[in-house]
């Protein structure tokens, strides 16, 4: 089974885990850790926790799932990352945060149509995003559209 493969079936495994367990509620350490915490798995966890509380708002919830893929996608797992960044964006479809970083993923997946659509997107909400005009222009240089590529640098 191939690496895209697996990251998949661990994104399904995951949703599912998540849709079917009666997890207790997060604690406020939890919520807290989510936020900030700077180990990579600890707060993948403590996300997961906020994910799983069935008395989360949809605030926390978008949070929740936004720096969970925050952290999947630092971790290159990208799949993973974009599953909780489309959860993110279902929840507030404006989400600048989750646009950044499903863009980002995009890109770094080779999906450069949509990572230039999500930047399209984000850069509507903040135009003077030196580094995300720089991130949507390495798309476009990837898809050889060079006219647009230089004007985002």
């Amino acid at each position: 089974m191939g690496r895209k493969t697996m990251q998949r079936a661990a994104a399904v495994v995951l949703a599912l885990a998540c849709l079917c367990a009666g997890a207790p509620a997060a604690t406020e350490a939890e919520r807290r850790d989510c936020a900030s915490h700077k180990d990579a798995e600890s707060r993948i966890a403590a996300c997961t926790s906020v994910i799983e509380d069935k008395a989360s708002v949809p605030a926390l919830l978008t949070m929740a799932y936004r720096n969970r893929g925050s952290t999947y996608g630092n971790k290159g797992m990208h799949e993973l990352a974009n599953f909780d960044f489309n959860e993110a964006l279902k929840l507030t479809p404006d989400d600048h945060v989750a646009l950044r970083g499903r863009g980002r993923s995009f890109a770094q997946i080779g999906q450069y149509d949509r990572a230039i659509s999500d930047l399209t997107r984000y850069l509507a909400i903040h135009p003077r995003d030196d580094r995300m005009l720089n991130e949507r222009g390495l798309a476009y240089l990837r898809k050889n559209e060079l006219d647009p590529a230089l004007a985002d640098f």
